[in-house]
């Protein structure tokens, strides 16, 4: 039996991130047995340290990591899009070796900042152990989303799920309706996610392909939706599909920005993401300061706490994710992170929240357990 006791300042504590005061938690093997009130002598004490849950980067794409800041002056269909985009072009030309270096080095960044769970779009399935292999040594929890490739007009689905988390489609404009039902049906049967870009440009907006990701993907989760409608937006509240959002993606690809004010008012499940890491640095701190950003550029006045739990606890309310418990409370797995409350400045702070999402940084980390 393994235990650990942890004395922190200030915990986040629960679904809600209520900030408890001088507390002390108890791990043992790997589950948080019991939080209490006052620091115990024995174990580590961080006289400064905040402790809360572990971060999530909820999209990120890892194989551009290995040509970065490629084509920096073409338009995003050309970039990006399958399977012309330049992109796909290099992607197919990855080595082995590389890719492995690639994820190992970006993985490496993510568990600094204190990312325990990284959603990844896969775009080549026969390459997704290599990157699994990656997050494996860095205690990183990959959950890896693959998409089919076709041969002969072959729809290759089971070999794409052999050894993935579920689908993360492109668009799902690039299929049929059956196929989209088919890809649904497979997913549903194995117990996979099921995830799909929508919406990030008018173009694919006006083609319809939210209510395809909706009605015949029936996706779990969708990325961007930068060009949904109030209505549409209401449709995916009340479907329970969450949204992971980008804004740093949108912003560098002139895309445009996430509607937040109809996401918050509408209560939809948001995620935060880093999108591409050729072009983007995955950087979940960076992400979440620009998203306080964005929010007061749009008009909006939310409390940080709100925008906090994008990138933490939200995670755990995606339909089809199986994820260990990532929230500060007792019986759930040990995945949380501290931060110096000295570095963050914290003493001078009027809001905590407000000084986390705005300036923490993977300098501000000084203990992470990841336990699974």
């Amino acid at each position: 039996m393994k235990t650990m006791i942890i004395n922190v300042k200030l915990a986040l504590l629960g679904e809600d991130l209520s900030i408890r005061r001088r507390v002390s938690i108890e791990l043992e093997d790997g589950v948080i047995k019991s939080i209490v009130n006052g620091f115990r002598s024995e174990g580590l004490t961080f006289k400064n340290g905040v402790a809360l849950p572990a971060l999530v980067n909820a999209h990120i794409h890892v194989l551009d990591f290995a040509f970065q800041e490629v084509g920096l002056n073409l338009k995003l269909s050309k970039l990006v899009s399958e399977p012309h985009g330049l992109k796909h072009k290099l992607i197919a030309k990855l080595n082995p070796s590389t890719i492995l270096r690639a994820s190992l080095n970006l993985f490496n960044k993510l568990v600094k900042q204190g990312v325990y769970t990284a959603i990844i779009f896969c775009e080549r399935f026969e390459i997704a152990d290599y990157v699994k292999q990656a997050s494996q040594r860095l205690n990183l929890n990959a959950i890896i989303l693959t998409r089919p490739e076709r041969t002969n007009s072959k729809l290759l689905i089971d070999e794409a799920l052999r050894n993935a988390n579920g689908l993360g489609l492109d668009s799902p404009l690039r299929y049929d309706v059956n196929e989209l039902i088919e890809m649904r049906n497979k997913c549903i049967e194995k117990g996979l996610l099921k995830a799909v870009h929508v919406s990030e440009t008018p173009e694919t907006h006006e083609k319809g392909d939210f209510k395809l990701a909706l009605d015949f993907l029936e996706s779990d989760f969708m990325v961007h939706g930068i060009y949904l409608g109030e209505d549409e937006i209401r449709e995916l509240s009340s479907r329970g599909v969450s949204l992971a959002i980008c804004p740093r993606s949108n912003m560098w690809f002139s895309s445009g920005l996430p509607p937040l004010r109809e996401l918050f008012k509408h209560n939809v499940n948001i995620i935060l993401g880093t999108d591409n890491a050729g072009w983007v640095n995955p950087d979940v701190w960076r992400e979440l300061e620009i998203l306080f950003n964005v929010a007061r550029l749009q008009g909006l006045r939310l409390d940080p706490r709100e925008l906090l739990k994008t990138a933490t606890v939200n995670v755990n309310k995606v339909r089809g994710l199986k994820v260990p418990g990532n929230i500060l409370e007792e019986g759930s797995p040990a995945n949380f992170i501290v931060l110096d409350g000295e570095e963050l400045g914290l003493r001078f702070s009027r809001n905590v929240y407000a000084s986390i999402v705005k300036r923490g940084s993977a300098e501000t980390v000084i203990f992470r357990s990841f336990s699974g």
